[in-house]
């Protein structure tokens, strides 16, 4: 109920990072709760780990729904805590608020739509574009993926033989997550040309798919279509029922599928080889709980799970929450002792390997510090809104790009989140060198105030009237 009261919040029309981290929310923990609920356990279908119980592991599910109220609660209340007058509450209203809230249209130039803002957003997009393809193909033929290897296994080894790979694939993170909210927002500027726009993301999705083989893009592209068609129910609830029930059996079939695919190779016969013994592994029915781990990501419950009940045995220092960010973009050589990805740190823990573990925003900050966890996601979540909201000033765009970081940070830890949001002001940066005296031109047009809509009006017969009540007037003089 507190998830629906925040999701009814969201103003589709002007999204911002903590609308990500309540879409987020809903997607990776409410929904899969539901289910895990009903059926009192969960596990995982490829880790020795014990299944979490909702009922019996209380730790944890105390853990699990303390922070969902915590997330929902920041969004219920965040104007109040970020905005100092009351009337200040009302900047953003809910879905179908008043016009004055909706995103400006571009202004027009001899009858057609070439406005700096435009250009600006289209900028950003090709800028984006450019950057994830390049980046994107360099890690797919470098780590030798296009030649057969193990998508997981070359990847890994190519970010450890230098930072600069590492540098390279969160770009390349980055700029798959930014496309979908610049298509997001031009979506909505422009719905007449949505099957173009949906076009762009399911071509960026496919391509992500073949080249990185993870399936968070696929979330991506059904929020791009959740955009484009938020005022319509039933469209919704029929690509969710669709998403519900196709995507765990898709999504159940794909882990395999991309594992045979380096025994197959990297070709057309070895994707339906690999496909086919995929469909033959799966062959056995499994709970719904259980199959819609290939969907949900849902065994990080599992994941979170033993991280509670051993957090004691995790050797994480109270500062790594915010030090370890650092660590991505300085060398070992400069700083010999800086912490390493937390995913890595809790895979090590796990099982004694080099295996990489998520367990949602919850479990990094309550491994470094399991009585002050929820100050440390508030701060996270508070800066990071901030600075998207100072960007959004300039183009609504960026508020766009900072929800999509926002439910990717569902799936990462804060290495992801900070280096996102340098990147994001790198990007700024280089648009405010290209763009940056347009764009500046179209905010003052789009603040320009419009007609006084409530000046009097004088209808025929000299009976002054207001605008609202023209028509009206005009009744009254034709009796």
């Amino acid at each position: 109920m507190v998830n629906a009261t925040a999701l009814r919040a969201i103003n589709v029309q002007r999204l911002q990072f903590i609308d990500g981290v309540i879409l987020g929310l809903t997607y990776y923990i409410t929904i899969p709760m539901f289910f895990i609920l009903l059926s009192g356990r969960i596990g995982s279908n490829f880790l020795q780990i014990e299944d979490y119980l909702p009922y019996e592991d209380i730790s944890t599910t105390f853990v699990i729904f303390s922070a969902s109220l915590l997330v929902c609660g920041l969004k219920i209340y965040l104007p109040a805590l970020m905005l100092r007058r009351r009337s200040a509450l009302m900047s953003i209203p809910p879905v179908g608020g008043p016009a004055a809230a909706q995103i400006p249209a571009s202004p027009r130039r001899n009858g057609n739509r070439r406005g700096f803002r435009w250009s600006y957003v289209h900028w950003l997009l090709g800028m984006n574009l450019v950057i994830y393809y390049a980046s994107t193909i360099f890690v797919f033929y470098r780590a030798g993926v296009a030649d057969g290897e193990h998508w997981y296994q070359a990847t890994s080894t190519l970010l450890s033989e230098s930072p600069i790979y590492v540098i390279i694939k969160y770009f390349s993170n980055f700029t798959r997550t930014s496309v979908f909210g610049i298509l997001g927002i031009l979506t909505l500027r422009d719905p007449k040309r949505r099957y173009q726009l949906a076009a762009i993301g399911l071509f960026v999705c496919v391509s992500d798919l073949l080249m990185t083989f993870n399936r968070v893009t696929v979330v991506y592209f059904g929020i791009l279509l959740l955009i484009g068609s938020w005022n319509k129910i039933y469209n919704i609830l029929f690509g969710f029922f669709v998403l519900l029930f196709g995507g765990v059996y898709i999504g159940s079939l794909w882990p395999e599928f991309r594992g045979q695919v380096s025994n197959y190779g990297y070709s057309l016969s070895g994707f339906a080889d690999a496909f086919a013994k995929a469909v033959e592994v799966n062959s056995r029915s499994l709970p719904f709980v259980d199959a819609m781990n290939g969907l949900f990501e849902s065994f990080t419950f599992s994941v979170l799970n033993w991280e509670v009940k051993h957090y004691s045995y995790i050797s994480v220092d109270f500062g790594a929450y915010f030090t370890r960010p650092l660590g991505v973009i300085i060398p070992r050589s400069i700083w010999p002792d800086r912490p390493e990805s937390f995913a890595l740190l809790l895979g090590r823990n796990f099982s004694k390997s080099e295996l990489a573990l998520n367990s949602y925003i919850i479990g990094e900050p309550f491994a470094n510090s399991w009585v002050f966890w929820p100050s440390l996601v508030v701060i996270a979540i508070m800066a990071n809104e901030l600075v998207y909201r100072k960007l959004g000033q300039r183009d609504p765009v960026w508020g766009f790009i900072g929800a999509m970081i926002g439910f990717a940070w569902w799936r990462f830890d804060t290495s992801f989140l900070a280096v996102s949001l340098l990147i994001s002001l790198i990007v700024y940066g280089a648009m405010q060198a290209l763009v940056g005296s347009g764009t500046r031109a179209t905010r003052e047009r789009a603040r320009a105030p419009g007609p006084d809509r409530r000046l009097p009006v004088y209808a025929p017969g000299g009976r002054a009237t207001t605008a609202r009540g023209r028509g009206r007037g005009r009744q009254i003089n034709a009796r």
